[in-house]
């Protein structure tokens, strides 16, 4: 693998846009980040690639998406994650984490099984761990859930969860409010595992009670979940007004207005929320009638739903077109979109040591985009994409 100096680049960072950098790449990881590099030994050999006109980004990292271009991680093979780690880092997320939604218990070992695997062996986005979307949901707000699969919460089902994981397990989503949930927050907690409130009709004070056991993310919030009442606040306000907590958010257009996430970055901040693709099998499809995950749905105009119905069934688009939506939409300043799809979620699931930000010592997942952030080039720890 070949050194590579990006040159005279505008570098994105956590909190600015800073024009006329350098970043080199060696040996898979940042060794270098700074001005006029090329005057450096250290930089003897590297390729040079001009960033004029281009921004250095981190890679992106969406932490729940379902799958792209037929594929679903409900239905996991090798081929098919293969399938979806390249579409993602086609359009720059370059780290995911494959996302089961409720499934039968003997179903859900098996593809856990097959996406553990799979970690070794994707050569496009890579997969840093697995986010399970249930089954112990509320069936009142199952959405596009499989509803014959969402059930009680299982002690023993989930030690075998775990398991057959092989340490990827790293976020469950659950209701926290329907029997055994505040019993299986304790156990995630215990386990080292990232409990999120999804599909959920908890009340607020369902909700900070659930903080204290443990809950530390919302899903796709305001998706799915009780919505805000001004005699009953529900979970969204305690996520909003609670700074401990992350928050998922889907920018597409179709999930949450652009003026809803204005109002919960103003609340929380770019260091709390996150923005997710949650993507199904739809990504990169024309339009048409589908079944992902044994579910008919149907794409048009870049919305997914169930059939003919007004429910939506996740999305059709990858990361990137959230962030765009937001940067054209919204207040928002580009260097805080861009964290809430790189350092952010990175923080929230514990890799921001290798993972997030443009930082010596990092992993090389670096992407060039351009003015309109269209992806340019693509580094996955220090090797080309195409």
């Amino acid at each position: 693998m070949n050194d590579v100096l990006i040159q005279n680049g505008t570098l994105i960072t956590e909190n600015t846009c800073q024009s006329d950098m350098d970043v080199l790449l060696s040996g898979g990881k940042i060794a270098e980040v700074g001005s006029d590099l090329g005057n450096k030994p250290i930089v003897e050999g590297a390729e040079i690639v001009n960033g004029k006109g281009l921004y250095i980004s981190p890679g992106f990292l969406d932490i729940h998406i379902h799958g792209a271009m037929g594929e679903m991680c409900e239905d996991a093979s090798t081929n098919g994650m293969e399938i979806i780690s390249h579409a993602l880092a086609k359009h720059g997320t370059t780290a995911f984490l494959p996302t089961v939604g409720a499934s039968p218990h003997d179903s859900t070992l098996k593809v856990l099984s097959i996406i553990s695997d799979a970690k070794e062996t994707v050569t496009g986005a890579e997969i840093v761990g697995i986010n399970m979307e249930g089954p112990y949901l509320n069936p009142k707000l199952g959405g596009a859930q499989r509803m014959d699969a969402i059930r009680r919460y299982n002690e023993d089902e989930l030690k075998q969860y775990i398991k057959v994981s092989k340490g990827l397990l790293t976020i469950m989503g659950l209701a926290p409010e329907v029997e055994g949930g505040m019993e299986l927050v304790d156990n995630l907690v215990k386990s080292g595992v990232i409990a999120c409130a999804v599909h959920t009709d908890a009340t607020f004070d369902e909700t900070i009670k659930a903080m204290k056991h443990g809950l530390t993310l919302t899903g796709h919030t305001f998706n799915a979940m009780r919505p805000i009442h001004h005699r009953e606040p529900g979970i969204i306000t305690a996520s909003l007004l609670n700074d401990t907590i992350f928050s998922e958010y889907i920018a597409d257009g179709f999930h949450t207005a652009t003026p809803i996430i204005e109002i919960a970055y103003r609340l929380k901040g770019e260091k709390k929320l996150v923005l997710i693709s949650d993507s199904v099998g739809a990504m990169g499809l024309p339009d048409g009638n589908y079944e992902f995950f044994g579910i008919n749905c149907k794409v048009a105009n870049g919305r997914v739903s169930l059939g003919d119905s007004d429910i939506l069934a996740g999305s059709a688009s990858p990361l990137l077109y959230g962030i765009k939506n937001l940067h054209k939409t919204s207040e928002i300043p580009l260097a805080h979109i861009i964290r809430m799809a790189t350092l952010t979620p990175a923080e929230a699931i514990g890799v921001s040591e290798k993972l997030g930000s443009i930082a010596v010592g990092k992993d090389a997942n670096v992407l060039l985009l351009n003015k309109d952030l269209d992806v340019a080039k693509v580094w996955i720890r220090g090797k080309e994409f195409s």
